[in-house]
């Protein structure tokens, strides 16, 4: 479904597996597109709240939230509209075949790099701790997602000359307007945007993501005097091992069969479980931007308490999730109390940079 040639509509193919894919996506999209936009609305405003708005992670995840909710809406909605045999808005007119196609892919590849660019941003964070203030500024962060974006726009902006009415035997489609174009979209931009929209990023993503992993597991230390340190350090480890392991797992689960279906098209369009099968697949994908709310509470202790304080007040948080991380209050006290050795000062200085930006 990313980037890809549009296939000809559900209800253009009479068979009964185009109309199974059809009721997966008057059924299912639903539920997908209003658990997405609930969470990912979520995810916003917990994230613009004073004790989660000031780091790097904050931001990106606000970032992160706001392509998905993008994605939801222009590829979900058409979808959805097709599907329901309401209105097939990429066939109203040639132009607003082109707008479609632009919209819901630049979103869609704006939402996979912001991860990336997050993925990096957390292996600096770890790898490279005293160069996070020059990587992490919130100036430096709008302009690499501002970046980001730009280039989104400038990958897909071919589709204004790629992308239009195709006549298929008495009827038009949104499609390759010519046959010269038609091979290009069939034999040239599948390949391009596997390397760019799942290749790379896959490849960026899971090896920052093994070597936050990897690094943060070495940092753990034996000696008595740093106990407080290593125990911090352990929590982190385990609540950012799981939060990695969690956001790739689900981005490879999730985005990979599309391609697989994609890349393949040429050869399978024309079998019968090819509907059903592009269904599912495209709703996966939308999965993806769906669940991270899902993950981030599961994972991430300091979110899951912000979201009972957003929804319940202090006086409803577990006993678990308020005695399971440290305030900031606690934290500054045990901070003063170690900071009475000036090496025990500098060695735990690295500890409470990590902490504010992983819990």
């Amino acid at each position: 479904m990313l980037n890809s040639t549009p296939p000809t509509p559900f209800h253009q193919n009479g068979t009964e597996k185009v109309e199974i894919g059809n009721r997966l996506w008057r059924y299912m999209a639903p539920v997908i597109f209003f658990t997405g936009l609930i969470g990912n609305a979520i995810i916003l405003l917990v994230m613009r709240r004073k004790r989660m708005g000031h780091t790097s992670t904050s931001l990106y995840l606000r970032f992160i939230a706001t392509a998905d909710l993008l994605v939801l809406v222009f590829g979900m909605i058409p979808e959805w509209l097709e599907a329901s045999d309401i209105v097939i808005f990429k066939t109203l007119h040639p132009a607003t075949c082109k707008i479609e196609k632009f919209a819901h892919y630049s979103v869609n590849d704006t939402a996979t790099w912001f991860l990336v660019a997050f993925s990096f941003d957390r292996f600096i964070a770890v790898k490279f701790p005293l160069h996070k203030k020059v990587f992490g500024t919130a100036r430096r962060i709008k302009s690499i997602c501002t970046a980001i974006v730009l280039l989104s726009m400038a990958k897909n902006i071919e589709v204004f000359w790629t992308r239009g009415f195709e006549r298929v035997n008495e009827d038009y489609r949104c499609g390759s307007p010519t046959q010269k174009i038609l091979n290009y979209n069939k034999n040239v931009r599948p390949y391009l945007v596997f390397t760019l929209a799942v290749a790379v990023p896959l490849l960026v993503i899971s090896s920052c993501n093994l070597a936050i992993i990897w690094t943060l597991y070495r940092q753990k230390t034996p000696t008595t005097a740093n106990v407080g340190k290593s125990q911090s350090r352990t929590r982190i480890m385990t609540q950012m091992t799981l939060m990695c392991v969690s956001v790739s797992f689900a981005f490879i689960i999730c985005i990979t069969p599309t391609f697989v279906m994609y890349i393949g098209k040429q050869y399978w369009r024309d079998r019968d479980w090819y509907d059903v099968a592009k269904a599912v697949s495209n709703q996966l994908l939308y999965v993806n931007n769906s669940i991270n709310f899902f993950l981030y509470f599961a994972t991430g202790t300091k979110f899951r308490i912000e979201v009972f304080v957003l929804f319940g007040g202090r006086r409803q948080i577990p006993v678990v999730c308020r005695t399971s991380v440290p305030t900031e209050t606690s934290v500054q006290m045990r901070t003063s109390r170690q900071s009475s050795s000036p090496r025990t000062g500098l060695l735990n200085g690295g500890s409470r940079k990590l902490s504010q930006h992983f819990l």
